[in-house]
């Protein structure tokens, strides 16, 4: 996880789903600096995984993250820090 602003994720809090379910969540700790994590989730193979919005805090756009397979590590999403 990163910030842009060096304030950590101002409440913002990310969650994985599966099958309708929320299995994981990330950012909760996430209150100052400009790196944090890793945050380990298990998904299950071969079922959607959808990244949604558990808390919406504030300053959105300072918070960026990447999500990659354990196993490889290949990054198989990524949202930059200072996006809108």
């Amino acid at each position: 996880m990163s910030d842009s602003f060096g304030d950590g994720w101002n409440g913002n809090i990310l969650g994985i789903k599966q099958n309708n379910t929320i299995i994981g969540t990330f950012g909760n700790d996430f209150i100052t600096g400009f790196s944090s994590g890793p945050v380990y989730v298990n998904v299950q193979a071969n079922v959607v995984a959808q990244i949604v919005v558990v808390v919406l805090g504030s300053w959105t756009k300072e918070i960026g993250f990447n999500v990659k397979v354990v196993q490889n590590g290949s990054t198989i999403f990524s949202r930059s820090s200072g996006q809108s």
